[in-house]
């Protein structure tokens, strides 16, 4: 596993947070509290433009009444402001903020101004407001560089950071965004006058210094690292020294060794070196990402780095102004107030661009691999933003066009108009909502919606194969996938290729050692594989997520690497999840549709295995003189295992067969049909019931499992003797009446009694039975006397005895159908628990 950097650290990660979460509050508080200050406390009526020998030098404020411009003209020179002095030896940034903090609108300041070699004192009313005395562009400009140009860069610092947590070019970007938000957080003069940095004087006047080289050191880095590591890539600790070095040094000499040394801050060593630093360094990071888009081979990646270019380079040509601007001081031949417009053009154009070129990155190309989920949020955090320009409009409008209202009522309109503002933008959510579905985020918003049309299907789907194409060959096409894979895998990772590249599969073995991931796809969770298991030679397994789980073993899709080489972000493995939900659902529809379709095949296969039973059955009993035959087979199941037959025997008489199989369903109903078929061929053969039998159970015992006993009751009806000649093969005794009483036929021993199927060989017994004038002769399966009642009594032979008592003189069927009445009634249902199979033999000769 490859070794991380401190920035890549856990700690670090916290660190970076709690950092950028307490400076997006300072922040969040700025932007209330400076559209206050700009609309309560009094603006000074001049500018500060340098600091010479003698005092300050000053310009007058575009705003300034005629009464001001009587008492000051540009290019002045101020030596006291209030109860301080002000000169190069003895000037103190805190003492100016002293004076703007304590003064109120309407308060009288008094200033000494050089006139003619000698100084001039003169009082001036503070009677507007700083917003009003400033002008629009100025107030504007305060607002973007004290709040609403730091609440946007640390957004977007936080959601890299919370996206891509532990990874160095994020940690980096964070780190430039938090310097360039401390820059600007307490570089205004209206920042000065913030009850936090008050606390924290004097190391306030440093920050903004020691800030901004910080983050034009980190931007340079930064552009080093991203989009790919090249510079000194095998020596970091040697890049990072030589890249800090040169500020680090820059810092000392300017807030260090003057105090120390005596050197003037305005050395012009110390100018020039601090204008060379800061302008090469934008101007190194332009050719270092000219560099990188040059060697990009994806078209995504050169646009992308296209955008960050632009935001660079017109960041870099803002700082440029300005520092020229300073550098150049008031000696340009240009209108005072045009050259404040200049400066803070250049200065608006430093602070939007770096941050409208990231954000734009991230919301169109996924800069640093985070994908803003951009349904209601990204609309959410539009309407906020509209609501904050308009409050902020509104404020600067009225302060210029309105010059009856105070500051307090100048709030309270534009909140006003805010919330009206609100309302309205509120109640076009929808149309809001398409509007950056469809032209902001164009690709994502046709892969969201190819991807919810793909989960559709997945979850509409009724055939696996068909499932197993759509992730395999599909999804891969949709994100731009190298492959795509599905596997049948237990928990040793041994596993059957299903669908899809098998490539992945010399993978799975390793990573279901791993009890994380094993843990993961438990809980049906999506698992960025490549982040989370490291290995740098694995390609083809990049993401995975389970279809299906049962008892350890899972049906696991395995997703490769992208084709451009991008890791996948956070927003696609949401959208992932999706996508797996839909085919886990997908999977069970298409595992309960085939499920239904087997058992319709087998619902049909037993239909037709019912038609051949049936048809196999005797459609009529025999008609012989004398004689009146019914019969019937219910099967407890669609098909049972019971059976009856009157077959001709080799020298012309009836065999009566009744049959029972050992088992019930599909199966019982083929041994039923080999038996019935068994038994007539060997009737063919044989005229003993003995003989019969003994040639059918060597048949039997052949063909069938040794599980699967038939028993058999087989009785030849002599007509000419009015007898019949029977054996029985495990079958339960008949029943015969004759003369009012019933009784049950006993066996002889002179034969076994065994079911067919049982042995190999088998000497049955056989045994003559008389039958005279009224016998009724009751043949059965144990299913008649075995039904049981709720009570889980059964029916019995008793009661077998009674119903056959009650009817014996009707005729057989009215014989038969009284039993079967009488056995549904008491077990009080009409399914049976047990195949019911009956012949009813009635002698009617006289």
């Amino acid at each position: 596993m490859q070794k991380r950097s401190i920035l890549e650290s856990r700690f670090a990660h916290l660190c970076f947070v709690m950092t950028g979460s307490l400076l997006f509050l300072v922040a969040l508080l700025q932007l209330p509290l400076t559209v206050i200050f700009q609309n309560t406390r009094p603006g000074l009526p001049f500018y500060i433009t340098g600091v010479q020998k003698e005092g300050l030098r000053i310009d007058l404020a575009p705003q300034a009444d005629r009464t001001v411009r009587r008492l000051l003209r540009d290019g002045d020179v101020l030596t006291r402001i209030g109860s301080y002095e002000y000169d190069t030896a003895s000037w103190d940034g805190d003492r100016l903020i002293d004076v703007l903090a304590e003064t109120r609108i309407g308060d009288t300041l008094r200033v000494d101004v050089l006139r003619d070699g000698g100084t001039e004192s003169l009082d001036i009313v503070l009677d507007q407001p700083r917003a009003r005395m400033h002008g629009a562009y100025v107030s504007i400009t305060r607002y973007l560089t004290n709040a609403v140009g730091p609440l946007i860069i640390l957004l977007i610092a936080l959601i890299v950071l919370m996206r891509r947590p532990r990874r160095r070019d994020a940690a980096l970007y964070f780190l430039l965004s938090a310097s360039m938000s401390l820059w600007l957080l307490t570089s205004a003069s209206t920042s000065m006058m913030m009850p936090w940095w008050q606390a924290l004087r004097p190391v306030t006047l440093y920050i903004p210094g020691v800030a901004f080289a910080l983050f034009i050191a980190l931007l340079l880095h930064f552009t080093l690292v991203f989009p790919e590591d090249r510079w000194l890539r095998h020596a970091p600790r040697v890049r990072v020294v030589l890249l800090y070095t040169p500020y680090t040094l820059l810092l000392a000499a300017v807030y260090v060794l003057p105090p120390l040394t005596g050197l003037d801050r305005e050395n012009i060593v110390l100018t020039v070196a601090n204008y060379v630093l800061y302008t090469a360094s934008p101007v190194l990071a332009v050719i270092a990402l000219l560099q990188s888009q040059r060697r990009s081979a994806s078209r995504m990646t050169r646009k992308l780095v296209r955008t960050i270019l632009a935001g660079i380079a017109v960041f870099g040509a803002g700082i440029m102004m300005t520092l020229l601007l300073e550098l150049a001081g008031t000696d340009l031949g240009v209108d005072a107030r045009w050259l404040l417009y200049i400066r803070l053009g250049s200065m608006g154009l430093a602070v939007l661009a770096l941050p409208s070129a990231f954000g734009y990155a991230i919301l169109r190309y996924g800069f640093l691999d985070v994908r803003v989920i951009f349904r209601r949020t990204t609309v959410y955090a539009l309407l906020a933003a509209a609501v904050s320009l308009a409050f902020l409009s509104c404020v600067v409008l009225l302060r210029e066009s309105v010059s009856a209202l105070t500051g307090t009522e100048v709030l309270l309109v534009s909140a006003v108009l805010a919330g009206v503002a609100a309302v309205v933008l509120s109640a076009s959510m929808d149309r809001i909502q398409k509007f950056v579905d469809t032209h902001i985020f164009r690709e994502e918003h046709r892969t969201s919606t190819e991807l919810q049309a793909l989960s559709r299907r997945l979850v509409n789907t009724l055939r696996r194969d068909e499932l197993l194409s759509i992730v395999t060959r599909d999804l891969p096409a949709l994100l731009g996938l190298r492959s795509a894979s599905v596997f049948a895998v237990d928990e040793q990772g041994v596993s059957q290729h299903l669908a899809g590249a098998a490539s992945a599969a010399e993978h799975l073995p390793a990573l279901m050692q791993h009890a994380a991931f094993k843990a993961r796809l438990a809980a049906d969770e999506v698992v960025h594989v490549a982040s989370q298991f490291e290995d740098p030679a694995r390609h083809d397994v990049s993401v995975a997520f389970a279809i299906a789980a049962r008892n350890g073993e899972y049906v696991l899709a395995v997703l490769g690497e992208k084709e451009n080489g991008r890791p996948f972000g956070s927003a696609e493995l949401h959208e992932l999840r999706a996508v797996a939900d839909s085919a886990a659902l997908g999977w069970k529809n298409a595992a309960l549709s085939e499920e239904l379709q087997q058992q319709e095949r087998m619902k049909k296969e037993i239909e037709i295995a019912h038609t051949i039973q049936a048809a196999m059955l005797p459609r009529e009993t025999p008609r012989l003189e004398g004689y009146d035959i019914a019969a019937v087979s219910t099967p407890a199941r669609e098909v049972g295992g019971d059976f009856f037959d009157f077959i001709e025997t080799a020298d012309g008489r009836l065999a009566v067969v009744i049959g029972d199989v050992a088992d019930k369903g599909v199966s019982a109903a083929m041994v039923m049909a080999s038996s019935i078929s068994t038994i007539r061929f060997a009737a063919e053969q044989d005229v003993s019931p003995r003989a019969i039998l003994s040639r059918a159970n060597e048949r039997l015992f052949i063909d069938t499992r040794r599980h699967m006993f038939v028993a058999v009751f087989l009785g030849v009806l002599d007509t000419d003797t009015g007898s019949m000649i029977f054996t029985n093969a495990g079958l339960p005794k008949p029943l015969l009446q004759r003369d009012g009483e019933s009784f049950l036929i006993d066996w002889t021993d002179n034969g076994q009694h065994l079911p067919l199927g049982a042995r190999s060989a088998i000497e049955f017994h056989e045994q003559e039975l008389p039958l005279e004038a009224g016998d009724i002769l009751l043949l059965y399966t144990d299913g008649v006397i075995e039904g049981c009642n709720a009570s889980d009594e059964e029916f019995g032979v008793k009661r077998l005895r009674d119903a056959l008592r009650a009817v014996s003189d009707l005729s057989a069927d009215e014989i038969r159908k009284h039993i079967c009445d009488e056995i549904h009634a008491f077990t009080g249902r009409a399914d049976l628990s047990d195949d019911l199979t009956l012949v009813v033999l009635k002698v009617t000769r006289p």
